[in-house]
């Protein structure tokens, strides 16, 4: 059974490095990529999301298996988005490194 695991910020630097190693590690998996406005990746389908959107996220994890977290700075609220994962029974993972973020999604 292929998996599906949607990008968040899949167009930025570290999204898109985050897309080319999905390919090459899951090459059967169904890979999303999500950014603001929806567009701007040439080789995967992708959604617009809005990070702070708890209902746009619910919708764009509502199938998938993970969501990958890629959207720096991580300066923002990581409720919605670690809350749409827990509901949809989707896992999460994210890039983050600053301590303030992780110790936000860690207190979810």
């Amino acid at each position: 059974m292929s998996k599906t695991i949607v990008v968040l910020g899949a167009t930025g630097e570290m999204g898109a490095r985050v897309c080319r190693l999905v390919r090459r590690l899951a090459p059967t998996a169904l890979l999303i990529g999500t950014n603001r406005s929806g567009t701007g990746h040439p080789e995967l389908p992708m959604r617009k999301v809005d990070l702070a959107d708890r209902e746009a996220l619910s919708d764009v994890l509502a199938n998938a298996d993970l969501a990958i977290n890629a959207v720096g700075p991580y300066d923002y609220d990581p409720g919605p988005l670690v809350h749409s994962a827990i509901s949809a029974r989707c896992h999460y993972a994210d890039l983050a490194e600053r301590l303030d973020f992780i110790e936000r999604v860690a207190a979810i």
